[in-house]
């Protein structure tokens, strides 16, 4: 058919949608569909639905929508091109008559990074186990004796040494065919002075970063001189690597965190490491930098609990405090692991063992009392300001306790720390909850204001996509000007361009391949429930008649901002006539219905 590629559609009879999506989301029934927490924004109540017999998912709190296609686009920031690929090597079909369209530019350069970083891995990795470059030596020394790593955790990890020439790299990534241009777009290649083309990470032990997927996107480097910082540096962004978008070791432990849906978030690498040499394997690593929402996006993949363990230091704390509010909105349950004063988790490992890190790790605390400690070291609890800081500190860990029996033994043993009533902490939370109240509804309402034009155009878009025997009647009489919103008319114009022949919303969505927009309204529409309107034909010629007065507005409010500029009279006057007919013809339409 016109509007079906035929390999698509044999990558998506091959693929279930509800399991391929069941990998990323929690699913449950509810009954035809399945519904989940949607992985692209925050939401503590389901609105994500998969529809198994259509083919298609949609959340309606933010609209995201589409195919199988659509999903792993978003969820796995790809392209279309790279999407299909993806899914035709998870469904296994060769893609013959798509390659020469997909193998476009930056699919190649994303190839040829990935491609780079795997050679330079394998360089790094030899230097640190044959160099006789001092630092080498020094690299070893610190790697598996200092820090006690295996070597096959070393192998495992991608961990290696660059040597501190920093020019030896390029000559060898010249004779495998690589270029200088190709090392600065890796992110690992570092123009100096007089032009010079160094290694980035020369003298440095190194970290190969990798996607969730296993492939290597990026490296970490860890200076060996006391005096040189920064102490961590890392690849420069490229098309494959965003510190920001990874978490290190994921793709080693993802499957022990599905399995226990508990996640043990440290910052360092080094840290991770040390967890998972003492057979800690449901954890990972935010790698040094401050947890970002996209990190705790995928750590939702995967876990519905978070054990947050960083450093006791103050800068682990604060990193922490900041890492709660990016996790609990993303609908995750968050404990913290404290560890004592100096240690971080790496150094308490080795000097206090893996027995005495699980008691630390059974004492996690819940987010209301490990704020509460942090802030009662802030700023005490005698005076006036200080129990104000704390009350004011508390409210969102308050707020977003769910189960009221929590919550009432909460307050109570805070004011009764505070020694203030109850009721103090219940009217500055009923206020809180009364703003955020006007606020919800405010937003609401203006989300609901739909025009009932559009309502209509969305009514009869839906008719024509799930009854085909209602096409030609409606298509003979709506010109596709009708359709204000322009999702609406371009599906109304595909349908018009292939009335003859029989297409699913899945289908459809493939003619828009790779529009966000499109695929989230045809998602959407085909996932709104209709069991409310009975279909029959005095029903859609009320719909179209709706559609026609709209039209009719709309022009005649072109036409009366026209009259206003309008000097010439008998131009207003043929202006003026055209508005009284527009006039007639919606009262008449009102008249009809």
């Amino acid at each position: 058919m016109a509007i079906q590629d035929q390999t698509l559609e044999e990558i998506k009879n091959r693929i279930d949608i509800v399991e391929l999506i069941s990998s990323y989301v929690d699913l449950k029934p509810a009954g035809k569909n399945y519904r989940g927490l949607c992985p692209f924004h925050d939401e503590k109540t389901p609105s994500f639905t998969v529809s198994p017999e259509k083919g298609i998912f949609h959340c309606f709190g933010c609209g995201a929508g589409g195919s199988i296609f659509n999903f792993i686009m978003k969820v796995e920031n790809l392209s279309f091109q790279d999407a299909v690929i993806h899914l035709s090597q998870k469904a296994g079909i060769e893609l013959p008559t798509l390659r020469r369209n997909i193998q476009n530019k930056e699919y190649r350069q994303k190839g040829k990074i990935i491609q780079l970083n795997q050679v330079v891995q394998k360089y790094y990795y030899d230097s640190l186990l044959h160099s006789e470059d001092p630092l080498a030596r020094t690299s070893r020394q610190y790697l598996f004796q200092k820090r006690g790593i295996k070597p096959s955790s070393a192998e495992q990890f991608g961990l290696g040494y660059s040597p501190a020439d920093g020019k030896a790299i390029i000559e060898y990534l010249y004779q495998q065919g690589f270029n200088g241009n190709d090392f600065i777009q890796a992110g690992i290649g570092n123009v100096i002075k007089k032009g010079e083309l160094y290694d980035r990470f020369r003298g440095r032990i190194t970290f190969a970063l990798h996607d969730s997927n296993g492939e290597i996107v990026g490296f970490a480097g860890r200076t060996l001189l006391e005096n040189e910082n920064p102490k961590y540096i890392n690849s420069s962004e490229s098309p494959v690597f965003s510190k920001g978008n990874n978490l290190y070791g994921l793709f080693a432990t993802k499957s022990d965190i599905r399995k226990t849906k508990t996640v043990i978030l440290v910052e360092g690498y080094m840290d991770f490491l040390s967890l998972f040499e003492n057979q800690i394997t449901n954890c990972v690593a935010s790698m040094g930098t401050a947890l970002t929402a996209h990190q705790a996006t995928l750590i939702r993949r995967f876990a519905e609990e978070v054990v947050i363990c960083y450093d006791s230091d103050n800068a682990g704390r604060m990193a922490t405090f900041r890492g709660i509010d990016i996790l609990t909105k993303k609908g995750l349950s968050v404990k913290i692991a404290v560890l004592p004063s100096p240690y971080d988790p790496d150094t308490y490992l080795r000097k206090k063992g893996r027995e005495a890190f699980l008691e630390i790790l059974e004492q996690k605390k819940p987010i209301f009392d490990y704020q509460l400690e942090l802030l009662l070291n802030e700023y005490g609890s005698k005076s006036l300001e200080s129990q104000i800081h704390i009350i004011r500190g508390l409210l969102p860990s308050i707020n977003a306790m769910t189960d009221s029996i929590e919550r009432s033994l909460k307050i109570r043993s805070l004011a009764q720390y505070l020694k203030i009533p109850e009721s103090l902490i219940y009217n500055v939370l009923k206020g809180t909850r009364e703003s955020e109240k006007k606020v919800k509804l405010f937003k609401t309402a203006q989300k609901d204001a739909i025009h009932g034009a559009i309502k209509a155009e969305k009514i009869l878009v839906k008719f024509l996509l799930e009854e085909p025997t209602v096409r030609s009647m409606i298509c003979d009489q709506v010109p596709a000007e009708y359709f204000s919103v322009p999702e609406h008319r371009r599906i109304y114009q595909a349908i018009l361009s292939n009335l003859g022949e029989e297409f699913s919303l899945s289908d459809l969505i493939n003619v828009f391949s790779g529009d966000e927009s499109m695929s989230s309204c045809i998602s959407a529409l085909g996932s709104t429930e209709t069991e409310c309107y009975e279909m029959n034909e005095e029903l859609i010629q009320s719909l179209i008649k709706t559609l026609k007065r709209a039209e009719l507005r709309r022009e005649r409010s072109i036409l009366a901002s026209e009259l206003a500029q309008q000097a010439d009279y008998e131009s207003k006057l043929l202006i003026g006539k055209r508005i009284e007919e527009i006039d007639k013809e919606i009262q008449g339409l009102k008249t009809c219905s």
